[in-house]
């Protein structure tokens, strides 16, 4: 037959790794959803940057026959619409992973304020 105290500590370390366990997985889920974050920003630093030298290209209005194809292709594929586009797109991405960092690092706060302090006394 187990003591009080042998069952309170039982009880402990069952509480711990139940919550150790959520916050693995939210270990697990945030590297990635930072990794994914990290990179949006950069992929959106180079867009701004190519569409700037795009831009540059298309000012100069250059009398060469690749420049003006090359102008009338980005006016046939409508870079215009596809720079504001996918800012947006990338808006909405950072968006999306700032939710879930949210709602991450909210349940992880929770669960560790659920653990109950050891009375190890009784």
């Amino acid at each position: 037959m187990r003591t009080p105290l042998e069952l309170q500590l039982k009880a402990f370390v069952q509480t711990r790794r139940d919550v150790e366990l959520p916050n693995e997985l939210a270990h697990e889920i945030l590297n990635p959803v930072h990794f994914v974050g990290s990179n949006v920003n950069l992929v959106r630093m180079y867009l701004n940057d190519l569409f700037d030298v795009v831009q540059a290209y298309s000012d100069a209005q250059a009398q060469s026959d690749k420049l003006q194809q090359a102008n009338r292709l980005a006016k046939q594929v409508d870079l215009s619409h596809i720079k504001d586009d996918l800012m947006i797109l990338l808006g909405e991405c950072e968006q999306e992973i700032a939710k879930v960092q949210g709602v991450i690092h909210r349940e992880m706060r929770q669960t560790t304020r659920c653990v109950p302090s050891a009375d190890l006394e009784h």
